[in-house]
């Protein structure tokens, strides 16, 4: 085959696109990495360079844990991460990228042999109500900080959130309080606003409800 200068010229073109397309990668691998944000592409598409530069940034952290994490954040389902065969460095890892609250990280930290990455949809609504109840400080409210604490044990079985088809979770003492201030008060749509939030950023996608319905434990008796 004789090469033309055409042709010649084909090739030096397409071997300049491609070396800016891995620069373009490369930089924003990098960006990603320091920002802590999740990598843009699926681990198993790059090259050596670019997963030489992961391992540099990110060395306690499996590569087939790390694919997972990366084909989450890139809207896929995934299989089950098993806490407890985590790394600190990996679980770490994902709090940074999901900027989780104190309580959502203590639960990605933990040990527990049950304990696992994607949450459940109820789990993950459960931690979406606490942060709510507490960045709302709604406990500190005086009217409602009395009766939360005259609420007696007997009332437990009140302390319930049902969440339509989904189940139900616990909203601890004077659940049932809080969540009439909430609807009285029109926060609901907040409410729900923040468990779709932690939804996608916890759950596998084809688990996160397309809709939730919210009713107290007492509307159940």
């Amino acid at each position: 085959m004789k090469l033309t200068k055409s042709s010649l010229f084909k090739i030096i073109k397409e071997e300049i696109l491609k070396e800016m397309m891995n620069n373009q990668r490369l930089a924003q691998i990098r960006q990603s990495l320091a920002d802590n944000k999740p990598i843009p592409f699926e681990i198993e598409e790059l090259n050596s360079i670019e997963l030489d530069l992961i391992k540099a940034h990110l060395p306690e952290i499996d590569l087939k844990h790390l694919a997972s994490i990366t084909k989450f954040f890139l809207g896929e389902d995934i299989p089950t991460l098993w806490l407890r065969n985590m790394t600190g460095a990996e679980k770490d890892y994902l709090a940074k990228l999901t900027r989780a609250t104190p309580i959502v990280r203590k639960r990605l930290l933990t040990s527990r042999a049950g304990a696992e990455f994607p949450f459940h949809p109820v789990s993950t609504i459960q931690l979406a109500w606490r942060d709510f109840v507490e960045e709302e400080k709604l406990r500190e409210i005086p009217d409602l900080k009395e009766k939360i604490e005259n609420h007696g044990p007997e009332m437990g079985y009140q302390n319930r959130l049902h969440l339509g088809k989904k189940g139900s979770i616990s909203t601890d003492e004077g659940g049932d309080y809080l969540y009439d201030y909430i609807r009285r008060n029109k926060l609901l749509p907040k409410l729900k606003a923040k468990m779709f939030d932690y939804l996608e950023k916890y759950t596998n996608p084809s688990e996160i409800p397309k809709r939730l319905t919210l009713k107290r434990g007492i509307d159940r008796l």
